[in-house]
């Protein structure tokens, strides 16, 4: 692992309605975070009574009507009378924090290969020793991706006699077993057929399909033999140790959001991203106001430090996003619920919606 006391910290986003953040590291890598203004209040609660309404939270309030009425639209079982004639009640806007950490590795394992040899380039021993497998060179096609890589490793080819056709560059048909012909099915191998004469009576007559009951092999055209399928007919065999680089990005993750809005929702939605950092070796968050954050980045920073010790991991990035979530307590008739919109695509989150019925099919 590289000196990663120089680590970077790129800011474009916070949580709304939080103060300003200055994100650094200090000499020892560790990640702090200051806050700069009045303190992050997580929940913001709108209360409707017999009132009227201001313009912005009208405005909010229809977004979220939208956003149910839409949600209910999508499922052709839902009715709609109850997302467009609600009272909305209570209104709280919450923000969940989801904090990831990535960890990129990569595991090599190296395997006698081979290969026809169409005099293409040969690297044998006699351009040196073989390199160690953690020192040849394979970098990954990208970042914090899954994929596979294989690589010659050099100085270990060599060019043989192909083992399979003893270097003839090819092998006996396996249709006709080397004979160059078959039984003709027309005449099951006896070279006539029986058939009706003039008068209408039956005789044996020459088949029209074989010589003497026989027919040339399809599949080696009368040869006996067919181009050897492992040294495609070129009599020899590149053979060398070949490497394969498994590149894998190793991930955990960890969502704080104190509503019965299900975790696992937050994980897939857009949201503001509060910080991101990629260096070779990340180090926990402290100093965050939200003190869940501090605990779980050093819980998963340590986890995966003891983690994956027959891999080599080459960089980690751990970032910090904010996601909008509103919780919207509504009457309906005699009916008191409540749904949640969350993420920038103000997804919904209804599952008990008065209004479900199943669809019949006559």
């Amino acid at each position: 692992m590289s000196d990663h006391h120089h680590a970077s910290i790129s800011v474009s986003g916070v949580l709304p309605g939080q103060p300003h953040i200055d994100v650094h590291t200090d000499h020892h890598g560790a990640v702090h975070v200051e806050h700069h203004g009045a303190v992050h209040k997580e929940h913001k609660e709108k209360k409707h009574g017999g009132g009227g309404h201001d313009s912005d939270s009208s405005s909010d309030e229809e977004k979220k009507k939208k956003a149910l009425l839409k949600y209910v639209s999508d499922h052709c079982c839902f009715k709609t009378e109850c997302a467009e004639k609600m009272d909305i009640k209570k209104m709280t806007t919450a923000g969940a924090l989801h904090y990831v950490l990535e960890t990129f590795t990569e595991h090599r394992e190296i395997k006698c290969v081979f290969e026809p040899y169409k005099n293409q380039p040969v690297d044998g021993p006699n351009a040196g020793p073989a390199p160690a497998p953690w020192t040849v060179t394979c970098n990954p096609d990208s970042e914090f991706k899954d994929h596979v890589k294989k690589v010659e490793v050099p100085h270990t080819a060599v060019v043989k006699n192909c083992f399979h056709c003893k270097g003839k560059g090819h092998v006996k048909c396996k249709n006709c077993k080397g004979d160059g012909d078959k039984s003709c099915d027309s005449c099951n191998g006896t070279g006539s057929v029986n058939v009706m004469n003039a008068e209408g009576q039956p005789e044996d007559s020459v088949c029209p399909h074989c010589t003497g009951g026989k027919v040339k092999c399809s599949t080696c055209g009368g040869d006996g033999k067919v181009k050897c399928p492992v040294c495609d007919g070129h009599k020899n065999l590149k053979q060398f140790i070949q490497m394969t680089c498994a590149f894998k990005n190793e991930k955990d993750d960890f969502v704080h959001e104190k509503s019965d809005l299900p975790d696992h929702l937050i994980k897939d939605v857009k949201g503001e991203l509060v910080f991101e950092q990629v260096v070779p070796q990340v180090n926990p968050i402290t100093g965050y106001s939200v003190d869940d954050i501090n605990k779980n980045s050093a819980r998963l920073i340590e986890k995966h430090r003891g983690s994956y010790n027959d891999k080599r991991k080459l960089k980690q990035r751990h970032q910090l996003r904010a996601v909008p979530v509103s919780e919207i307590e509504y009457h309906w008739k005699d009916v008191k619920d409540r749904y949640w919109v969350y993420g920038k695509e103000h997804k919904v989150h209804a599952p008990t919606y008065p209004q479900q019925s199943c669809c019949t099919v006559l």
